[in-house]
């Protein structure tokens, strides 16, 4: 079973003459964790990383509720 994730990536500062320098923060949306990059390679590692992680547990769902 696939797993998505949400992420906001902020970037606050490139480099135009190098594509690889962008510097900014990806948070992880249900966490809340931020990781910093200064680089695109940066940003690729960290997303790598993330991927790599166990998956999450299911939640639990609620039982139906019966309509009256």
């Amino acid at each position: 079973m696939t797993v998505l994730r949400n992420y906001i990536i902020r970037i606050y500062r490139r480099d135009r003459s190098d594509p690889d320098k962008i510097w900014g923060i990806l948070e992880d949306i249900e966490s809340g964790v931020k990781h910093r990059f200064t680089s695109f390679s940066g940003l690729k590692r960290i997303l790598a990383a993330q991927d790599a992680r166990a998956p999450r547990k299911k939640k639990e769902r609620l039982p139906a509720t019966r309509r009256t």
